[in-house]
């Protein structure tokens, strides 16, 4: 799927009030540009900075009135990743 399929498909699952289903589609419309502007990078370290790279567009539209550029969340989860099912 391309990224532009996966954004219309997150639209219109937000839409529908399946926000679950949304996230996912929007969070592979992210991996799919990340993996187009930084082709060498693994899709973690992508994907982190694609988000990271882009908090000045990022803040205002995902979260405004907070600076993300100011306040950004800088921190690592030391490589681990919750365990599928997991409430961690």
């Amino acid at each position: 799927m391309n990224v532009g399929n996966s954004v219309r498909k997150a639209i219109d699952d937000w839409e529908r009030g399946e926000t679950d289903a949304a996230m996912s589609h929007a969070c592979n419309a992210v991996d799919g540009t990340a993996k187009k502007v930084y082709p060498s990078l693994g899709s973690n370290a992508r994907f982190t900075r694609l988000l990271r790279d882009n908090y000045a567009i990022l803040g205002p539209l995902g979260m405004p009135g907070i600076n993300l550029v100011e306040r950004a969340l800088r921190s690592k989860l030391n490589g681990r990743k919750p365990q599928a099912g997991s409430r961690t």
